[in-house]
């Protein structure tokens, strides 16, 4: 163990070298070839494995590379750069200092997002960006939740994401971070070795959740499991696994509420989808205690 930590601390001090060296270079071409995918993809591949092996030592760069990223995505918007600063967030994201610069840029990143996914078919047009920002958000979520779902843009991502489950979105990848990001909401559990800590982020999400949705008389918990099942029963088989965690967490969040929100989410459901399947998916999910119960019961569903 003392000899992987001192490879490690070996490494990011090999990189802090030569990573200062080389950034002046990294940002004038972010600047002057933003626009150029594969220049761009090699230096957010770079930068990624330069804050990998750094880890907080990346902190005097944090700010000049976060801005660097943001201008850059605002002109040629490319899931490359939402990729890296991804792993801003999950290096920095624990830190207090650094929480509201992260959120911040995660608003900025978030307003051209929106933008580019109000287009009509922008889902199914451009994938890697609904992919890549809501593995973005979601992290954020799993480092700082109550930052990100008291933000100004978090009630924007949450409506975009449900919205996604309603579209001809078949990508894998997006379906898996969208589904993901609800799960971590309904987890909040970035504090989970600081039970006081833990306490307030699961309050505050089910706060969140409970608060009123995108329909009179709806809550965001309600349109959520709406969206989750029926991503569930039109979307490819990639969503089983993502469901039956978000149902689980959300049940452990809020047991009773839960049950109503997917009781809403059942009845809302298509004529195709058998009232015996929906009946036995409401029993066993209620009685669900594990992964494995919670995605044999969504299975089910989706069969």
């Amino acid at each position: 163990q003392q000899q992987a930590a001192a490879h490690r601390q070996a490494l990011a001090n090999a990189w802090m070298g030569t990573f200062g060296k080389i950034w002046p270079v990294l940002e004038h071409a972010i600047v002057k070839h933003g626009g150029d995918e594969d220049v761009m993809e090699e230096i957010m591949r770079c930068s990624k494995n330069a804050m990998q092996a750094m880890n907080l030592a990346f902190r005097d760069f944090l700010a000049p590379f976060a801005t660097a990223c943001v201008n850059a995505f605002m002109r040629h918007p490319m899931s490359c750069v939402l990729y890296a600063v991804t792993t801003l967030v999950s290096v920095f994201g624990k830190d207090a200092q650094y929480v509201q610069p992260l959120c911040d840029m995660c608003g900025a990143l978030g307003g051209k997002t929106f933008e580019i996914l109000s287009q009509p078919n922008a889902f199914t047009q451009r994938p890697d960006i609904v992919t890549e920002f809501f593995e973005l958000i979601g992290r954020g979520v799993r480092r700082f939740p109550r930052a990100i779902l008291s933000s100004p843009f978090a009630d924007t991502a949450f409506q975009c994401a449900c919205a996604s489950m309603y579209t001809d979105l078949q990508h894998r990848e997006s379906l898996h971070s969208l589904l993901t990001y609800f799960d971590n909401i309904a987890s909040a559990d970035a504090n989970e070795h600081n039970q006081a800590l833990l306490a307030e982020d699961r309050q505050f999400a089910a706060q969140f959740l409970m608060s009123p949705g995108n329909s009179p008389g709806e809550t965001r918990g309600g349109q959520m499991c709406k969206a989750m099942l029926h991503a569930l029963v039109t979307k490819p088989s990639v969503c089983v696994e993502p469901v039956a965690a978000g149902c689980l967490s959300l049940k452990r969040l809020i047991p009773q509420q839960c049950e109503a929100w997917l009781g809403e989410g059942l009845q809302a459901l298509g004529p195709e989808v058998p009232n015996e399947a929906r009946r036995r998916f409401m029993q066993d999910m209620v009685t669900a205690t594990n992964s494995k119960s919670a995605k044999e019961a969504t299975r089910g569903l989706y069969r």
